[in-house]
């Protein structure tokens, strides 16, 4: 009994210093793909990444925004694909942060109960 609850501890303990790890970044990938009609034969449309973004543990960022050429021959934002990418961003920040609210509610001592 007193291993079965040991092993249960460790596994536990292993949990959650992955989820603080894995906490250190967070990675978001916006990807697109072309939808064609199906041709017998023909493979699945590969996915192609159209933005990404990557928060630090310590606040630096990386963002690579969707970008396509005009009529004119510079460069404009797809503001579809960046306000997905953003919507996207949203939700894993949203994640994040109650994963790591969760953490430290878990890891905080306790009082004593009388």
């Amino acid at each position: 009994m007193a291993n079965e609850l040991e092993t249960s501890i460790r596994n536990a303990a292993q949990k959650i210093v992955k989820a603080i790890e894995d906490a250190g970044e967070m990675k978001v990938e916006t990807y697109y793909v072309e939808v064609k009609p199906p041709e017998a034969g023909a493979a699945e449309p590969q996915p192609v990444l159209a933005a990404s973004t990557t928060v630090e543990w310590d606040g630096d960022s990386k963002t690579t925004i969707p970008m396509r050429q005009n009529a004119a021959g510079g460069f404009e934002v797809d503001t579809a694909l960046l306000e997905l990418h953003q919507r996207n961003v949203a939700v894993a920040t949203e994640y994040r942060t109650r994963l790591l609210n969760s953490l430290v509610n878990i890891l905080q001592p306790r009082g004593k109960v009388a």
